[in-house]
């Protein structure tokens, strides 16, 4: 007797259920002992089916928007010293070591204004570099920064706006 479509669906189900656990590492293993080979068939397999996977993503995102949503929030205020530390390295190539080394040096304050108060959004400190050669020169609050920008890193531009300032006042 030949089984319906269902019918070799259920026993299927019914399988997966009793040896899932057997199943997941037998198919972890596989897939680590075969990496290459699994890597290009899932690549084939996606451009041969690209619109309909992306049309399955969307579908999963817009049915699950708000559990993402609370999945991604819970990340990033969980992981959000990590996030910068891999900033920091990745733009400015400094460490947390060469981080803490250099706001030490500065006595933990800002290297121009010298409080200690970061401004901003999250109150962190900038990492202040020269633009045309990456070379990190200090460690700056949020309006330090933004003066240093708006000057385009011009010394007689800011000693100008020094000098205006004291006429002024």
């Amino acid at each position: 007797m030949t089984k319906t479509r269902e019918e070799r669906l259920a026993q299927n189900r019914a399988y997966w259920a009793a040896n899932k656990e057997r199943l997941l590492k037998d198919n972890k293993q596989y897939r680590d002992t075969h990496k290459e080979e699994c890597s290009q068939r899932a690549k084939a397999y996606y451009l041969a089916h690209k619109d309909e996977v992306l049309a399955r993503n969307r579908a999963y995102q817009a049915s699950h928007k708000e559990d993402i949503s609370k999945k991604t929030k819970a990340y990033l205020l969980t992981h959000t010293e990590e996030r910068r530390q891999a900033k920091r390295l990745y733009y400015y190539g400094i460490s947390r070591a060469s981080f803490n080394s250099i706001l030490d040096e500065q006595g933990g304050v800002c290297g121009v204004c010298k409080k200690s108060h970061w401004g901003g959004r999250h109150g962190t400190p900038h990492v202040d570099h020269d633009h045309k050669t990456g070379r990190v020169r200090g460690i700056l609050c949020q309006k330090c920064n933004i003066a240093l920008g708006m000057v385009d890193d011009n010394p007689s531009i800011a000693r100008s706006l020094a000098n205006y300032l004291e006429r002024a006042s």
